[in-house]
């Protein structure tokens, strides 16, 4: 186990911070989000991981799908340190991609679809994703990017006869989650990187916090590219 701190107080004497609550908590040290996710797959395989509209996907329905998608992307380069960019409309496939990037041990980077062209174009050149992962009614405006580009919709059949079983999970805590840009209000937008550990230390935190279990459910608010959203989607696992 390992001991981190959920609330920091200033260190400095005499600071506006002073009195602040100073909590440690011994959180699972040597997880990554993939484990959880297939752990709780193995343990809840017929509860419902994700509700969209008129569609219901079980843990094990999810598993299955990501597992298939996984392979792909391993196929096309993405592995640890190597990133995925990730714009789509809301819908249950961007659970499926989100899962099979980190099952292939690669980080995600969330964009939104409707940036400007140029906008998108730079997102990709500096993030150097190895390939896009949009819909189709999507794809054209990722042409000029670059990278091969993947839409989860029209081009599942590529994938639908891949593998349904767990791949062996090569990704760890120090390894990359995800990169999720700046507004650029102030200039060109720069990308966060978070590794495993942080959002691991971020997901025990808010479970200690808000006291979830596995009987709640979780209402999806914010739009992909929007920071929030990863607290969302790691809560979902």
């Amino acid at each position: 186990m390992k001991s981190e701190i959920v609330n920091s107080p200033q260190s400095e004497q005499g600071s506006n911070f002073e009195g602040w609550k100073y909590d440690r908590r011994n959180y699972p040290d040597g997880f990554t989000l993939p484990q959880l996710f297939e752990n709780n797959a193995q343990a809840h395989p017929d509860s419902t991981a994700v509700v969209f509209k008129g569609t219901r996907l079980t843990y094990q329905e999810l598993n299955s799908r990501a597992n298939q998608l996984s392979r792909y992307l391993s196929e096309m380069g993405v592995g640890p340190e190597k990133t995925v960019m990730v714009s789509m409309e809301r819908s249950y496939e961007v659970y499926i991609a989100l899962v099979a990037i980190h099952k292939a041990g690669g980080a995600y980077v969330p964009i939104e679809p409707y940036n400007p062209a140029g906008r998108l174009k730079f997102y990709a050149d500096d993030s150097q994703p190895e390939v896009v992962l949009t819909q189709a009614a999507l794809a054209d405006r990722f042409s000029d990017c670059g990278k091969p580009i993947f839409s989860i919709d029209s081009d599942w059949k590529l994938v639908q006869d891949k593998s349904k079983e767990n791949l062996p999970l090569s990704v760890n805590e120090d390894n990359l989650s995800d990169v999720i840009y700046t507004s650029g209000s102030t200039g060109l937008p720069k990308g966060v990187l978070s590794t495993h550990r942080n959002r691991m230390n971020a997901l025990f935190a808010w479970q200690d916090i808000y006291k979830l279990t596995e009987k709640d459910v979780l209402f999806q608010t914010t739009s992909l590219g929007f920071d929030v959203f990863t607290g969302d989607y790691t809560r979902s696992l």
